[in-house]
């Protein structure tokens, strides 16, 4: 099933608009990262046990899928622009969805020796859950943040509004390879650019087999969540 972005000519994206929610992607992450760093606390140094952290992860997410569903709003048919579409057969989409989960999880964890992408991304954490309220509810809003907000904004941004942009132009193969990429280097961490590279090109096969984000924002659910639960409970 061919994306709605390459079926409609009518499904543009202006690359000011798609400049203007880059700038705001850009600001919201060092703004983030620069609030994160000044209220990190010294008993519990890992990201997952910082409420406040996770929720400015959570906020950040918020004011880039406002700047998302407006760039798509231009277009004339945000939902369509977004991929926002039921796909073709839903039994089907599950079923390669779980076989892209599984596929991302091996490449991951036979990454992870190489590169360490978890301890980078502070996800991994260098000890036990501290006790008290605290960090469980650090934990929790991390849930909620990496593996429900976060990954479905990121398809959105990805999958979604970038493919709209780039997809009549350079084609299925190269969208995918440019959506990746920038998907990677947005995690600003290179140890975790070579798995999230590859992850955003299954992710963007599955949006073109499916003509839907939806299936993708599936794949990308599950494969934080299994990751963040093997993170948490590695000590």
């Amino acid at each position: 099933m061919t994306p709605p972005v390459a079926r409609d000519p009518r499904l543009r994206v202006p690359a000011t608009d798609i400049l203007v929610v880059a700038g705001i992607v850009l600001v919201s992450y060092v703004v983030t990262g620069l609030a994160a760093n000044a209220i990190t606390s010294a008993n519990s140094p890992d990201l997952v046990y910082r409420p406040a952290s996770m929720l400015l992860v959570v906020a950040t997410y918020g004011v880039m899928a406002a700047a998302v569903v407006w760039a798509a709003r231009r277009t004339g048919d945000w939902r369509r622009a977004l991929g926002l579409v039921r796909p073709d057969s839903w039994p089907k989409a599950i079923g390669l969805a779980l076989l892209t989960v599984i596929a991302a999880l091996v490449v991951s964890a036979l990454l992870e020796p190489i590169f360490h992408g978890g301890e980078a991304q502070g996800i991994t954490p260098d000890t036990g859950r501290p006790p008290g309220f605290s960090a469980l509810a650090g934990v929790v809003i991390a849930y909620v943040a990496v593996a429900a907000v976060g990954p479905i904004v990121e398809e959105l941004l990805f999958r979604g509004l970038l493919t709209a942009g780039f997809r009549r132009r350079f084609g299925a193969y190269r969208t995918a390879a440019i959506t990746a990429a920038i998907f990677a280097i947005s995690h600003f961490l290179p140890r975790v650019m070579p798995a999230i590279f590859l992850l955003g090109l299954a992710l963007a096969f599955v949006y073109e087999r499916f003509g839907s984000t939806m299936p993708g924002m599936l794949v990308h659910c599950l494969y934080n969540g299994i990751a963040l639960t093997a993170a948490v409970t590695k000590h």
